[in-house]
């Protein structure tokens, strides 16, 4: 008596219903995914605007005001270069404005170390209220070609720089969704 051997293998019916199963899985976890990333990535915006701002702080502490060398006003240029770009990039910390405030805290510390996703700037403009400091945070982490900025203003009052009251809350979002002014 011969048997009959089914031969080793799937079927076309079996790999199709496999690999559309795979691609249901993947549909769903791709946004999940895309979303992890942004929230990386907005994570370093918000901590290189906190350190920013405590680099300013502790420069004002040192000296008080902004030296009559620095004319009223102090700046640190884009860094890394603008434009932005959807990659990681090393900033520059050594030039002037940045070298300022970072000197002040005793360098930039593990916070800002390694490559960045956005370019950062500042300005402190000395006012007749105080001095006015506004950070910058320029990128395009999405890579749709639109350049998203964040910027935070502060006031320096009480001895720190705190958060100006009238500073302008973009288009949806909501009080939750700022903190410390950084957004």
């Amino acid at each position: 008596m011969t048997s009959r051997r089914r031969p080793g293998g799937f079927t076309l019916i079996e790999l199709m219903v496999t690999v559309a199963i795979i691609g249901i899985i993947a549909s769903m976890a791709f946004p999940i995914a895309q979303s992890a990333i942004f929230r990386t990535r907005s994570a370093e915006r918000f901590l290189a605007l906190k350190t920013i701002k405590r680099g300013i702080d502790d420069f004002f502490l040192q000296n008080d005001a902004l030296p009559a060398a620095y004319g009223g006003m102090m700046e640190g240029a884009a860094t890394p270069p603008l434009p932005p770009v959807t990659y990681r990039r090393s900033p520059n910390w050594r030039q002037p404005g940045w070298q300022d405030i970072f000197a002040a805290a005793g360098g930039v510390g593990p916070d800002l170390e390694g490559e960045l996703y956005y370019s950062y700037y500042f300005l402190v403009v000395e006012t007749p209220a105080g001095p006015v400091a506004v950070i910058q945070a320029l990128g395009d982490v999405d890579g749709d070609g639109i350049v998203a900025v964040r910027s935070a203003t502060y006031q320096r009052t009480g001895g720190v720089f705190q958060t100006r009251p009238e500073w302008q809350v973009p288009p949806g979002w909501t009080d939750k969704n700022i903190e410390d002014g950084v957004w």
